[in-house]
C-alpha cells in the first residue's frame, strides 16, 4: 500500500504551542513490514515528531533496516534498544521509548501496521479543541487485503471503540468497555495520543505483559485515571496476519490462561491503588465467576439463556 508523504507544513503545525509528539514504535523480527511503518510516520502530514524505533532483540535483518533510518534521519528517527540486545517484551520495549522521549505527547505504531497521513494532524486539531484530555483514541482499520487481495470473503473492516463516538468519558466511565469484562472492543495501540505526564503518572505499561494483554493492562491503568476522548476517525491500518506475536501466544487454548492471569494482576493492582471501588470490584467478580464459580457460573448462564428465550416469544 502506497503512502504518500505531504510535505508542506500542515494547519496544525501553525496551532500556537503546537506539541511535539514523541512516537514510540517497538518492533521484534519485523523485517517484512518495518519500513513500510517507518515511511508513514515520514509521511504524516503534521511535522513535529520524533520517531524512536525500540528494537526488542530482534534477530532478522529489521534491526539494520532501523539503523539505517536512524542515520538517514538524524534529526527525526532514534534508534534504541535493551542492554545486550534483550528481548524484554512490548511493554518493556514502550517504557524505554517512553524514558528517552522528549515531547509532551507520546503516540505508538507497532512496527508491521501502517498510519494514515493525517494521524497525528487530526489527532492535535482534537487537543486544541478538548485541552483538558489526557488520551485520544479512534477506531481502527482490520486489514486482511495485505495478503490476500482477492479473496471473496475476505473485507477490511473499520471497528470503532466500544463507546459512544466523538465525546469525553470521564475517569472510570470506559472500564467495563474492556473485552477482559465482557463488553466493548478495545482501541489499537496505534490510535492512542497520551500526555507524556499521565504516562509517568500511572507507571507506563507493565513489564510483566510481554507479549498478549499488554494494551488492557496499560488501558485498565489509564481508563481509571484519565479523561478520554473517543473518536469515530480511523488513523490506522491494523494488519491481521496469523503470525502476529500476540496470535501465536494465545493460540492452543492459551487465551483462557493468559485472561486469568489479566485478572489477576487487575485485582492486585485495584486493590493496591484503590482505585476504581466497588464498581471495578462488582466487573472482577464477574470476570472471575468461569475460573473461581464455574459451577455458578453455569447457572447464571443458563438462566439467562432462558430468559432471552422467554422475552423473545413476548409479543410487544
Amino acid at each position: 500500500m502506497a503512502i504518500e508523504s505531504d510535505s508542506s507544513s500542515s494547519e496544525s503545525d501553525q496551532i500556537s504551542n503546537a506539541p511535539f509528539i514523541s512516537i514510540i514504535m517497538p518492533f521484534l523480527n519485523c523485517e517484512k513490514y518495518i519500513q513500510d511503518s517507518i515511511r508513514s510516520v515520514l509521511a504524516q502530514s503534521y511535522s513535529r515528531w520524533e520517531l524512536l524505533l525500540v528494537d526488542d532483540g530482534s534477530t532478522d535483518g529489521s534491526t539494520q533496516i532501523a539503523r539505517l533510518h536512524s542515520e538517514l534521519y538524524r534529526d527525526k528517527i532514534t534508534y534504541l534498544e535493551h542492554p545486550r540486545h534483550e528481548n524484554l517484551g512490548a511493554s518493556a520495549s514502550r517504557n524505554l521509548g517512553a524514558r528517552a522521549a522528549k515531547g509532551s505527547h507520546i503516540a505508538y505504531l507497532d512496527a508491521d501496521d501502517l498510519w494514515v497521513p493525517h494521524k497525528l494532524e487530526q489527532q492535535v486539531k482534537l487537543l486544541s479543541k478538548y485541552p483538558d484530555v489526557d488520551m485520544i483514541i479512534g477506531a481502527t482499520k482490520y486489514w486482511y487485503s495485505w495478503a490476500t487481495p482477492h479473496k471473496e470473503g475476505i473485507s477490511d473492516n473499520i471497528i470503532q471503540v466500544g463507546a459512544p463516538q466523538n465525546r469525553l468519558f470521564e475517569p472510570g466511565q470506559l472500564l467495563a468497555r474492556l473485552y477482559p469484562f465482557g463488553q466493548g472492543a478495545a482501541p489499537s495501540v496505534n490510535t492512542i495520543l497520551i500526555r507524556a505526564n499521565l504516562l509517568e503518572r500511572i507507571g507506563g505499561w507493565e513489564d510483566s505483559f510481554r507479549v498478549a494483554y499488554t494494551d488492557q493492562a496499560f488501558l485498565v491503568k489509564v481508563y481509571l485515571t484519565a479523561t478520554v476522548y473517543v473518536s469515530e476517525e480511523w488513523w490506522d491500518w491494523y494488519r491481521q496476519r496469523s503470525d502476529s506475536s500476540s496470535h501465536t501466544a494465545l493460540a492452543g487454548g492459551r487465551k483462557r490462561i493468559v485472561r486469568l492471569q489479566f485478572l489477576q494482576w487487575f485485582e492486585k493492582y485495584i486493590l493496591l491503588t484503590g482505585q476504581g471501588g466497588f464498581y471495578a470490584r462488582v466487573l472482577l467478580v464477574k470476570a472471575m465467576l468461569h475460573y473461581r464459580y464455574p459451577g455458578l457460573a453455569r447457572l447464571w448462564s443458563a438462566g439467562r439463556s432462558r430468559i432471552g428465550v422467554k422475552l423473545r416469544g413476548i409479543s410487544w
